[in-house]
């Protein structure tokens, strides 16, 4: 991870501005920085619709959890049980060897998922591909779609459907329909913007250059509205990539 001081730092150095006044934490930095980070995860898109990088990439970044499903077969994914904002599902694992084994848990509300904590994963032979809402709704009948429910047997297979909000909380749901099972979720967090100066960012510390970049490009072309503009160039997606191999 990078240090937020460590970014201010090589900026002052940069602009000449060392043990001045010129630029605020509050006023130039904080907004620089998280403008930074935030036009990087837009970089870091467009290098994953390219297929340039992976997921996997950002290793700092990618946890496994267990949850317990509702009775919709949905999981909801708490920040607070989560470590963070879910930036991308990465795999999705039904009937999960875990350790210690674990009963299921008594759930009050079964309408909503419940998070396990303290177990490990340690594997399951089922990967659920991520479905369209379309293909999801064609699983229902069709057996060459993953996540139909005719097979019980070696040939049974999962799928997911990828975020949708149900009464304020975006879920994924797992098919076929699994009531109260648990589920090992491996997915990417998004990095969180920074509130101080002791903070850190929660990308790889190969990256400190191009966070140092986009600050003093962001501090060099404020606008006046106190905003910046960014395009993402093939440029930007390639010194990325070389910077991640």
């Amino acid at each position: 991870m990078i240090q937020v001081s460590q970014i201010i730092d090589r900026a002052e150095k940069a602009l000449d501005a060392e043990g001045s006044d010129r630029y605020k934490f509050e006023q130039d930095y904080r907004p620089a920085i998280n403008g930074a980070i935030e036009f990087l995860i837009s970089v870091f898109n467009k290098a994953f619709s390219d297929n340039k990088l992976t997921e996997e990439n950002l290793r700092e970044l990618v946890l496994t959890r267990v949850w317990q499903t509702s009775k919709y077969s949905r999981i909801y994914f708490n920040p607070d049980d989560a470590g963070g904002k879910v930036w991308s599902i990465i795999r999705v694992s039904p009937e999960p060897i875990l350790d210690p084994e674990t009963d299921p848990l008594p759930n009050e509300d079964d309408k909503l998922s419940l998070f396990v904590p303290d177990v490990i994963f340690v594997k399951s032979k089922y990967s659920a591909n991520r479905l369209t809402f379309e293909e999801s709704a064609e699983s229902e009948e069709n057996i060459f779609v993953d996540g139909n429910p005719s097979f019980t047997n070696q040939f049974k297979s999962y799928a997911y459907t990828n975020f949708n909000d149900n009464a304020g909380r975006a879920e994924i749901e797992i098919l076929p329909h699994i009531n109260s099972e648990f589920v090992a979720v491996t997915y990417l967090l998004r990095p969180d913007v920074i509130t101080t100066e002791s903070d850190l960012i929660r990308f790889p510390e190969s990256m400190t250059n191009l966070v140092v970049k986009q600050v003093l490009n962001s501090l060099s072309t404020k606008q006046g509205d106190g905003t910046n503009l960014y395009s993402i160039t093939e440029k930007d997606v390639s010194e990325l990539v070389s910077v991640m191999s």
